[in-house]
């Protein structure tokens, strides 16, 4: 319960995280015009919402134990991956976003597994 816990309160703070500072990262580190970050939020909110969906019917095929551990290793080695490469300064804009809303689009499905009817 307490890791269940713990990995739920890491991702709401890590998704609160991008959600309030995604124009702001956006225009600030890769100069995208802030008339263009709304395109980027829905395209986040996409990811958000497409993960569970497209990945819900897996929790009841191969497991809840292992879908929820695989969809969040996942998503940290993708986070781990964008923050290496940020800070190496090594990120277009682009790849930014993918390695977001790849992170977001399994962590999502992990913190919303689908229940069976």
């Amino acid at each position: 319960m307490l890791l269940g816990l713990a990995l739920f309160i890491g991702q709401a703070f890590l998704y609160n995280a991008v959600v309030f500072d995604l124009g702001t990262l956006l225009s600030g580190f890769f100069g995208v015009s802030s008339s263009s970050v709304p395109l980027y939020m829905v395209l986040f909110a996409a990811s958000n919402f497409f993960g569970p969906l497209l990945l819900g019917r897996l929790f009841d095929n191969v497991g809840r134990i292992p879908m929820i551990s695989g969809t969040y290793l996942g998503s940290a080695v993708l986070v781990v991956v964008l923050g290496v490469l940020l800070r190496n300064g090594s990120l277009t804009t682009g790849t930014f976003m993918v390695l977001l809303l790849a992170a977001f689009f399994l962590a999502s499905a992990g913190a919303k597994p689908r229940t069976s009817p």
